[in-house]
């Protein structure tokens, strides 16, 4: 089995504070801050809307690949990325 290098840091996926429509309320903040739509942020990523939106629901995880299209697309450090996700990459020491 391979695992993965990103861990889950911090709080559950799903239990963060916010409104009940976005569980990841940190990557909604931003998003709505850069003026991107899910359609925006799907089609600079490749990835389907509804991808996107449940990334924001906290029903899933961005890849790795995604976090760094991620943090090109919204110019932020990977680091900052994977916080929004409640994501650490694994042997880090941020």
């Amino acid at each position: 089995m391979i695992s993965s290098p990103l861990r889950s840091v911090g709080r559950p996926l799903g239990s963060g504070v916010g409104s009940r429509r976005s569980r990841v309320p940190e990557f909604t903040a931003a998003r709505v801050a850069a003026g991107f739509s899910h359609r925006r942020i799907a089609s600079a990523l490749g990835i389907t809307e509804t991808a996107v939106y449940s990334w924001e629901r906290g029903d899933a995880r961005p890849t790795e690949d995604h976090i760094d299209s991620l943090a090109k697309l919204f110019r932020r450090r990977r680091a900052v990325v994977e916080r929004w996700f409640g994501l650490e990459f694994a042997g880090s020491h941020r």
